[in-house]
């Protein structure tokens, strides 16, 4: 077995949860104008949009992965995504068959197990916050797989209604939420930092569902965009892909090509951590 490739299913793993809470009010009357769709407000968008996005309670998902970046080139595997919504998303990434990386994720908790290097970790998402652009949390990653609008910035999420503006496009609904740029600035800024980020949302004009999320880095012109395509085989409500790229001072590409979306009444998420495995050293 290729170590290599093994490595690989790893990084696809973390690649996901770097590029991965919606609250909005009900008085929002500006309009969203454009030249092939009906006019509508921001709140009738934003309240259709809240009954649009994958509704499930148990949702078992299995992706066809292709990871491309700068250095590394491509390469492929398999992700298997099992999710209780609100409470648990476990995940196993495997390349022929074989697992590379397996996850267990909380909204305040993280575990994994990489059984090429045999390490784990058990702890909370801090995990990332020293080595990633931008530190993901369960609710970001969990509203990312539901193709559901997520906001970044926690302080936009209080008085939502007062920030968010609409936006120009031709085929789509587009939303947009300006960087805030803070003064209080206390703790290290990094390139996504929620404060330092500008978010446009674009919506498919008759399903109300979410067709891309863009966020960028006002500080390096960095931009993280997460797009869907619509899924009309036996009326799918899951999209067919979710395309999640990086570019700027580093080019990462991760496409996620559904081949399962199941929506269950229980799934098993087994976890274990073998004995012989070391704890990730920092």
């Amino acid at each position: 077995m290729n170590k290599t490739k093994l490595y690989i299913c790893q990084l696809t793993v973390f690649a996901l949860f770097v590029f991965l809470t919606l609250f909005f009010h009900a008085c929002n009357t500006s309009r969203i104008a454009g030249t092939s769709y009906p006019n509508i407000t921001i709140n009738e968008l934003l309240n259709a949009h809240d009954t649009s996005y994958v509704n499930a309670n148990i949702l078992d998902l299995r992706f066809k992965v292709k990871y491309t970046d700068s250095t590394s080139g491509t390469q492929r595997a398999t992700c298997y995504i099992r999710m209780y919504t609100d409470s648990l998303i476990w995940v196993s990434v495997r390349y022929m068959n074989l697992e590379g990386m397996r996850m267990l994720l909380t909204p305040d908790s993280l575990q994994f197990v990489d059984r090429v290097n045999k390490y784990y970790y058990q702890g909370n998402y801090d995990y990332f916050s020293g080595t990633l652009m931008l530190t993901p949390g369960f609710f970001t990653i969990q509203d990312v797989l539901l193709q559901k609008m997520f906001i970044l910035n926690p302080r936009y999420q209080q008085d939502l209604q007062k920030k968010i503006k609409p936006c120009k496009d031709s085929i789509y609904y587009c939303l947009k939420l300006n960087a805030e740029k803070p003064k209080d600035v206390q703790n290290r800024v990094k390139v996504f930092s929620p404060g330092w980020v500008e978010q446009r949302f674009r919506f498919y004009p008759y399903t109300h569902k979410l067709a891309s999320a863009r966020l960028l880095s006002i500080l390096t012109g960095d931009e993280i965009r997460i797009e869907y395509s619509t899924n009309h085989e036996n009326n799918n409500q899951y999209p067919a892909t979710i395309n999640i790229s990086l570019t700027g001072q580093q080019y990462v590409r991760l496409e996620l090509e559904n081949k399962k979306a199941a929506y269950g009444d229980s799934l098993k998420t087994p976890f274990k951590i073998p004995e012989n495995y070391e704890p990730v050293r920092f």
